[in-house]
């Protein structure tokens, strides 16, 4: 098999007078090469080689490919004109529902901006996780992890966006809060849970965290993560005076705990979201030059931090990297124009720093199941009104007329 060696950056269009939601455009890789965009309501796929791009569904908010690349975890709408629900499944490559995992009743508004929903499979396929707003405070996500049968259910509390899977797929780790209080909500800790027990196991760290935060747990039994400080005492300097930085800890010895990137002379005080590749021999990871508007420099290393290589300069990302597959990293971004809107670009980056951008692939095929999409939905409600009944009210004439009768 071909390996296709690259990076891919996607940008996304997303009104200002909107905002831009996180991961408002995803991207998950199959082993095969092929990249699958959610954008615009409609699953892309494009092909390995970057040169064509074809509709797989309509109505997708997030698929996620299996480890075997055969099967698809899939967000879909509900109803895609309204926005207010979502069904979650487990599909075939052409995401046709094979097992049905159940719906989440919310509002777009209440999941996008609090954790994103991060679909993932556990390693050996036979797990899908993703996150969902606590039914009772959405300020909270809660992280569901169920069998691919649907038979298995189990729900871990107030979870941030950063999760893990254990490699042989028997625990997961979070970093996660215990405060009921949203403005604690950033106080927490990094615990790992057994699945089939459904039981917290280890609870090593605590973490001041905001909302956005990356994880992976490696062969080696180390766990990566990023958070801003790991002393209570830095808590009250606040988020803009500590460090953001991602650190790894030895589960195997509980003692171990040392920052990945300080020692090799990129500021430790903007770095944070990252992404680990399959093979675990390398980081994809932004390094902040601005956290208020997420502006900062994408730059991938091995695995312990060295040697630093920037590769795509200043942006504003809307995403941690993702590897897809083995061998390509992807991160949201957008650029904002003179006069307002912004644009998008989806950018593939290979190793000789070639880029290739094919947002011009993704965007027309979106665009048309977006149209047809909208057709539809006039042509359903025209039959809609053909088919109601016609209600008949007396004429004018006819109602003047047995009026002067009654008088006579």
């Amino acid at each position: 098999m071909k390996r296709h060696t690259a990076i891919a950056v996607v940008t996304l269009i997303v009104s200002l007078s909107t905002g831009c939601f996180f991961e408002a455009v995803y991207l998950s890789g199959a082993p095969d090469g092929t990249i699958l965009v959610s954008a615009e309501g409609a699953l892309v796929e494009v092909t390995p080689d970057l040169s064509k791009a074809r509709l797989v569904a309509d109505g997708v908010a997030r698929a996620e490919v299996s480890p075997d690349g055969k099967s698809l975890l899939c967000i879909f709408y509900r109803d895609l004109n309204v926005g207010q629900h979502l069904d979650i499944a487990i599909c075939n490559r052409e995401a046709k529902v094979i097992t049905p995992l159940g719906g989440a009743d919310v509002s777009v508004g209440d999941y996008m901006p609090h954790g994103m929903i991060v679909p993932r499979w556990s390693p050996d396929g036979k797990f899908v996780s993703h996150l969902l707003p606590n039914p009772h405070n959405s300020d909270f996500t809660d992280l569901h992890v169920r069998d691919a049968q649907g038979t298995f259910d189990f729900v871990i509390p107030k979870v941030s966006s950063g999760y893990a899977w254990s490699p042989d797929s028997k625990e997961i780790a979070v970093i996660s809060t215990a405060s009921d209080d949203p403005d604690q909500m950033s106080l927490g800790s990094v615990s790992t849970w057994t699945v089939n027990d459904r039981a917290k196991t280890r609870e090593p760290v605590g973490v001041f965290f905001y909302g956005y935060q990356s994880m992976a747990w490696t062969a080696t039994n180390n766990l990566l993560f990023s958070a801003y400080v790991l002393n209570l005492p830095f808590l009250s300097a606040g988020p803009s005076e500590v460090p953001l930085q991602i650190f790894r800890l030895d589960l195997n010895t509980m003692d171990k705990l040392e920052p990945v990137l300080d020692e090799h002379g990129l500021s430790s005080e903007m770095a944070g979201l990252f992404g680990l590749s399959a093979d675990e021999k390398s980081l994809a990871y932004i390094v902040w030059s601005s956290s208020s508007d997420l502006t900062g420099g994408l730059y991938v290393s091995s695995v312990d931090g060295t040697p630093p290589k920037k590769v795509l300069d200043e942006s504003e990302f809307r995403s941690a990297p993702r590897w897809l597959g083995n061998d390509r990293v992807g991160v949201v971004t957008v650029e904002k124009q003179e006069g307002g809107g912004e644009i998008a670009h989806v950018l593939i980056i290979d190793e000789g720093g070639k880029t290739t951008d094919i947002w011009p692939l993704v965007e027309p095929v979106a665009k048309k199941a977006e149209a047809d999409r909208e057709a539809r939905a006039r042509e359903e409600e025209e039959q809609k009104q053909a088919a109601e009944p016609v209600k008949e009210f007396p004429s004018t004439s006819s109602t003047i007329q047995g009026t002067e009768a009654t008088g006579k």
